[in-house]
């Protein structure tokens, strides 16, 4: 169980941060990844790459840098949160970050920036944020950027979710104590995983930094997955003992709605429609971006 005491004992000024990057097929932008992690001004971070059977450039590029990985691997895996699993285990950082290989720390100082954070949110809080720049795919400018004070979101996280989890710094007592992500799930086995400890603790939130550059187009973030994106999201509920609610009722009515006018309208005029109702909303539109 969580025990604030041991925590607070093992706080370290410098500790050993691990980066986790999983890859499929990543040749694009897997190099700036990499660069983003290894050329950080702060230097106690062992990174580590679980390469999923790629069939492209990507062991080529792993490989051009293999004297600054710790340790990687290249070998067909079950999904992203098997191969995140497999990261665990050669995980040695008393904090532990994941982060996509199509995304990148936002500066080369910002985990030196982070540490003293990470310091500070010990012992009463084992997961630590900051916010993230999403990335246009089109012409890679920023379009949004994300994540809100805890106190602010702890009601929605409930029922979705709502933070970026590229860069989010878990402590390594996390897995400790709730076990490592559940693979049977495809999108949302991050939002599962973090429902565990925040469905009763609270989320630690650095204000002013931003951490990571997320490019739109993830698993998580396409209107295709929309659907298999909320059937996980009850999943998640229910399996960590919450009860289906109305948020999810209407959530379902909107994915529902989205692929009976795809299905008339055609996917041209349907992610238009459905940029234009984040708009009339108050969000930005990133379909269409």
């Amino acid at each position: 169980m969580f025990n604030q005491q041991v925590l607070s004992e093992s706080v370290t000024e410098q500790p050993l941060i691990s980066v986790i990057t999983a890859v499929l097929n990543g040749e694009e932008y897997l190099e700036q990844t990499i660069q983003s992690v290894i050329n950080q001004s702060y230097k106690n971070v062992e990174y580590i790459i679980i390469n999923d059977g790629s069939t492209d450039n990507t062991l080529n590029i792993i490989k051009k840098y293999d004297e600054q990985i710790a340790y990687w691997e290249s070998q067909p895996n079950s999904g992203l949160y098997s191969s995140w699993n497999k990261g665990l285990k050669h995980a040695k950082g008393e904090w532990i970050c994941f982060l996509g290989a199509d995304d990148y720390f936002w500066t080369l100082d910002v985990l030196e920036k982070i540490v003293p954070q990470l310091n500070k949110a010990l012992p009463d809080f084992r997961v630590v944020y900051g916010k993230n720049n999403f990335i246009s795919l089109k012409d890679s400018q920023v379009i949004m950027t994300q994540n809100l004070p805890w106190n602010q979101i702890k009601n929605k996280f409930l029922y979705e979710m709502c933070l970026a989890y590229p860069g989010i710094f878990n402590h390594r007592s996390l897995f400790e104590e709730h076990g490592n992500f559940d693979t049977s799930f495809k999108i949302c086995g991050d939002y599962e995983f973090l429902l565990r400890e925040l469905k009763q603790r609270n989320a630690y939130y650095i204000e002013d930094i931003i951490v990571t550059g997320v490019r739109m187009g993830g698993m998580s973030s396409t209107l295709d997955n929309m659907i298999v994106t909320h059937r996980e999201t009850i999943k998640c509920r229910r399996k960590n003992g919450l009860l289906i609610s109305y948020t999810e009722v209407m959530r379902g009515l909107l994915v529902y709605t989205y692929l009976s006018l795809r299905s008339t309208l055609g996917e041209s005029a349907t992610t238009y429609l459905a940029d234009f109702y984040r708009k009339i909303t108050g969000r930005p539109p990133i379909w269409t971006k």
